[in-house]
């Protein structure tokens, strides 16, 4: 928990990764989501990055009680760290901030939902990294090897971050074009055209040791190609 200690805020979530199980194999079936899986819980930080998974349990589980069974909610209040989650987790820590559960909320109570949700809608970037990888998405291993599956992915995934995060300091990254396009989306804000470093440019910024008039590096050709800087193709 000693990077969740850094954040001025994390986001909890939970996901169910699909198995491959039969009818019988009730323990593991969803009924919220009507099919087998495994009731993981996600932590992400207020840029939407995946900081920690937790392990496996049975899909019937709710998240709620996933969460209190790997005491997630106790941690996040002993450490007094702020949490934003779903109305899934009410009641479960005075740190852990959740909408109202009215059926048709209105005046301050329906803004308050309103920019909790906004604040809560980042954690669905972690989601889509955890269930990027392909065999995430439909398990047909033992269930007991889940959690192991779930905690190296975690690692890679914080250990491709922070190796983007030294490439970028030293300026390596956006030079030769080597920064994944999931890293740049964290670096340059999103607009409709797709990244942009600065939406008030024409043309890219010259980067480091670059020949005037030479054409930008592939990366740079994809964040400036378009109408002012932006893109998302090669030219």
């Amino acid at each position: 928990m000693d990077t969740v200690r850094g954040k001025a805020y994390v986001i909890l979530d939970g996901t169910l990764l699909p198995i491959d199980r039969i009818a019988a194999d009730r323990p593991y079936y969803s009924g919220k989501k009507k099919h087998h899986g495994m009731n993981v819980q996600v932590l992400a930080d207020p840029a939407g990055r995946l900081i920690r998974a937790s392990d496996a349990l049975p899909g019937a589980v709710h998240d709620l009680t996933a969460a209190r069974t790997h005491d997630i909610p106790a941690t996040l209040a002993a450490d007094t760290i702020k949490c934003w989650a779903d109305k899934a987790y009410q009641g479960a820590s005075p740190t852990i901030r959740v909408p109202f559960r009215d059926k048709d909320p209105r005046g301050w109570r329906r803004r308050h939902n309103r920019d909790h949700a906004k604040i809560r809608s980042l954690g669905e970037r972690a989601m889509a990294v955890l269930k990027g990888w392909r065999f995430l998405r439909k398990l047909r291993c033992s269930t007991t090897r889940i959690t192991t599956i779930v905690r190296a992915v975690v690692a890679l995934e914080l250990a491709n971050l922070s190796r983007w995060k030294q490439l970028d300091d030293s300026g390596i990254g956006l030079r030769t074009g080597a920064m994944p396009d999931a890293y740049a989306h964290h670096i340059f804000p999103m607009t409709p055209y797709g990244v942009c470093s600065d939406p008030e440019a024409s043309t890219p910024t010259q980067s480091p040791g670059e020949v005037p008039g030479a054409p930008p590096p592939p990366l740079q050709r994809r964040i400036y190609a378009g109408q002012k800087g932006c893109g998302g193709s090669f030219p």
